[in-house]
């Protein structure tokens, strides 16, 4: 009987993206579908579940297209390694939207990195004191799709705007050393109204 090596950084990265990627396949074919506006789905990985959906979002009075991580459940012995945010990377790294979010983030240390990272923090629209907030990343010169005033007053054809998959590659996904080579020396982030620089 064979001994049962532990997973490689490399292998679990690359095990991400292409979870992630099958995931993106399946919601072009629905999305490419005018009566859907949104694609959901639960991706169970190597070291963690996650609860994805690929639909529009508000940032500071701007809509955009945007993967939303709704929920991650990381297995106990993976936790604290790292694997979450590399997570993060794979999918901000593939998403063919313009905007990443983090939704109603629960735990502390996650609130802590979206804060020290530069991401964006926003309750919900309509959100009481207790409701946990959200935290959102903008690719750097995202356009939106329409304000959300125009939005609401029926500008549709905005909504044609924003996923992007004719750029949609997975030779984007940067390799494992430069990831980690990043997570270990940060780059100082440059942070503006409504957009994100420095972890591109």
């Amino acid at each position: 009987m064979g001994v049962m090596r532990k997973p490689t950084y490399e292998r679990l990265q690359e095990g991400m993206a292409a979870r992630f990627w099958r995931f993106l396949e399946r919601a072009r074919s629905r999305c490419e579908d005018p009566r859907w506006r949104a694609y959901r789905e639960t991706l169970y990985l190597e070291t963690m579940e996650a609860y994805l959906r690929l639909w529009d979002v508000e940032v500071q009075g701007m809509r955009y297209w945007a993967t939303t991580i709704a929920s991650v459940a990381v297995y106990p012995r993976f936790e604290g390694k790292g694997h979450f945010s590399m997570f993060v990377d794979v999918v901000r790294t593939l998403n063919p939207g313009e905007a990443l979010c983090l939704e109603c983030v629960l735990n502390p240390q996650l609130r802590a990195w979206c804060r020290g990272h530069g991401w964006i923090e926003e309750p919900k629209e309509h959100a009481r004191s207790f409701t946990n907030p959200s935290f959102y990343w903008v690719k750097p010169g995202a356009q939106g799709i329409g304000s959300v005033e125009g939005w609401h007053a029926g500008q549709e054809e905005n909504g044609k705007r924003g996923l992007n998959w004719d750029t949609w590659t997975l030779r984007a996904l940067r390799p494992y050393e430069e990831w980690r080579a990043r997570r270990l020396n940060p780059p100082v982030l440059q942070v503006e109204a409504g957009r994100v620089r420095g972890e591109g």
